[in-house]
C-alpha cells in the first residue's frame, strides 16, 4: 500500500474516532461539517436533518455551501479522495463520487471509508446489490468502534436487495417489518438519526424513526418528523399515513389539556453538525464595511430564566455594527413587505422547520424599501440590533438593511 493511503487512513480513522465517541459512524464519512454523535437533541436534529435534505436534493443549504467549498478547495488530491466522494454523496452527486473513486480503486481498495462511499452512492442509485458488495467489503476492515452501523447499513440494503419493486412495508432493521411488532432496542433512536442524516430523502427511514419514537412515548416529535416525510418526502404508505394521523390527533389532545410533559431522551449532542465558525479566524471588525455574521455564533447564544441572554464574545463586539448575514426570506403572506424574518435555510413546512429564536433575525429594510417573496438565497446587510431584556421582542434585528440575491 502508498504511504499516502496508509497516512490518509490513519487520519480519517483517528479524527472519526474521536468525534464519534459513543456512537457508531458509516454511510458517509465527512469532516468538513464536524459529524457530532448521536443521540442528537430533536430541535438540533430537525433543523440539521432539513438542512442535510436540502443538500441532498441539490438545493441550496448552508451544508450544500460548505460541502460545494470543500470540493473546490480539495480538487482530486489523493489524501482528499474521501473527503471529497463525502461531500459529492452529501449533495446527492452519486455518479460523480463513483467516478472519482474508481479514478483511485486500484490504490484503494484496502481503505474502508472508499469502499463504504461507494456502497452508499450504489445505495443512493437504488443498485442495492452493487451496494451490498461493497459494504462486505467495507466490513472486513472497518475498525471495531465503527462496525456497528456498518453492518445495519449493509442490512438495510440486503432487505431492500431482495424485493423486487418497493414496498410500503418498514425495513427490516430490527426483526419485523410490521411496526406493531419490533421490540425497538436501546441504541435504535440512535442509529435511525444517523441512517436519516446520511439519507435524509429516503422517506421510509424517517417513518421508522418516527415509529422508534413513538413507541418511546414521544407522539409529539414523531408527528414532526412524519409531517416531513409525507408532505416533503410523499411517504404514501397507508399505514404509515394512518399512525401519522393517530398521532397528530394525540398531539391536539395533549395540547388541548396543555400537557407538556417531555418523554425522558437523553441526547449528548445538540446538533448533528459542529460550529463552523472560528471567531479568532474571522476579520477584525470593521466600521467602515459590513462584519460578516455567521448563523453558527447566533446559535450559540444561551437564553436562561427571566430572559437572562448570554452573548458569545464575537457577538456581543458586532451588536451596534454593520453587518452581513445569507439566508433565506421565511414566506410572508403579504406581496411586498418592508420587514421579515430571515432564516440559515428555506423553510418547507413551518410546523416542521421552525427555527428557535437564536436560528431568525428580524430584518428591517430601509425607508421606502419593499421585498417580495423568494425562495433564492440572500445576503441582508444592515445594523445588527440584540434584544436583551423584552422577551416578547425578536432576539435579533437586522435595521437600515438592503437585500442582494447571491449568486
Amino acid at each position: 500500500m502508498e504511504d499516502w493511503t496508509q497516512t490518509a487512513r490513519i487520519g480519517l480513522i483517528t479524527a472519526l474516532s474521536l468525534l464519534c465517541a459513543g456512537a457508531a459512524d458509516a454511510g458517509i464519512y465527512t469532516q468538513c461539517d464536524l459529524p457530532q454523535p448521536a443521540p442528537i437533541a430533536w430541535r438540533g436534529f430537525l433543523q440539521d436533518l432539513r438542512n442535510a435534505r436540502l443538500a441532498q436534493s441539490g438545493k441550496t443549504s448552508s451544508l450544500a455551501k460548505l460541502y460545494e467549498g470543500e470540493l473546490r478547495a480539495s480538487g482530486e488530491q489523493p489524501s482528499r479522495i474521501a473527503e471529497a466522494s463525502g461531500c459529492y454523496l452529501r449533495l446527492g452527486q452519486p455518479n460523480d463520487a463513483i467516478k472519482l473513486l474508481r479514478s483511485t480503486a486500484t490504490r484503494s481498495t484496502d481503505n474502508f471509508i472508499h469502499l463504504t462511499h461507494l456502497g452508499t452512492a450504489y445505495q443512493l442509485l437504488g443498485d442495492y446489490v452493487r451496494a451490498v458488495d461493497y459494504l462486505d467489503a467495507a466490513i472486513e476492515l472497518v475498525p471495531a468502534e465503527l462496525r456497528e452501523m456498518e453492518v445495519l447499513q449493509r442490512k438495510l440494503c440486503q432487505h431492500r436487495a431482495k424485493q423486487k419493486k418497493p414496498t410500503e412495508t418498514l425495513d427490516d432493521l430490527y426483526g419485523s417489518t410490521d411496526p406493531e411488532g419490533v421490540a425497538w432496542p436501546k441504541p435504535a433512536v440512535a442509529q435511525l438519526q444517523q441512517l436519516c442524516l446520511w439519507f435524509p430523502t429516503d422517506a421510509k427511514l424517517v417513518w421508522q424513526l418516527a415509529e422508534a419514537v413513538a413507541a418511546s412515548g414521544d407522539v409529539r416529535t414523531a408527528s414532526r418528523l412524519m409531517d416531513g416525510a409525507v408532505s416533503e418526502l410523499a411517504l404514501s404508505s397507508e399505514v404509515a399515513r394512518t399512525h401519522w394521523k393517530k398521532w397528530k390527533s394525540q398531539v391536539e389532545l395533549l395540547e388541548r389539556d396543555e400537557k407538556h410533559t417531555s418523554p425522558a431522551f437523553q441526547a449528548v449532542s445538540l446538533r448533528a453538525f459542529g460550529r463552523r465558525y472560528d471567531a479568532a479566524g474571522l476579520p477584525k471588525l470593521s466600521e467602515t464595511r459590513p462584519n460578516e455574521l455567521p448563523w453558527a455564533l447566533l446559535d450559540d447564544t444561551e437564553i436562561g430564566k427571566r430572559y437572562t441572554v448570554k452573548l458569545p464574545g464575537h457577538l456581543a463586539e458586532l451588536n451596534g455594527k454593520t453587518v452581513a448575514v445569507h439566508g433565506f426570506i421565511q414566506p410572508q403572506k403579504a406581496d411586498d413587505f418592508a420587514e421579515f424574518a430571515l432564516g440559515e435555510n428555506a423553510i418547507g413546512c413551518w410546523f416542521c422547520d421552525a427555527p428557535g429564536v437564536t436560528q431568525q433575525v428580524l430584518v428591517e429594510l430601509k425607508a421606502g424599501s419593499t421585498a417580495s417573496n423568494s425562495r433564492h438565497y440572500l445576503t441582508v446587510t444592515g445594523k445588527l440590533s440584540v434584544n436583551l431584556s423584552d422577551p416578547e421582542q425578536p432576539l435579533f434585528r437586522v435595521t437600515e438593511a438592503t437585500v442582494k440575491l447571491v449568486e
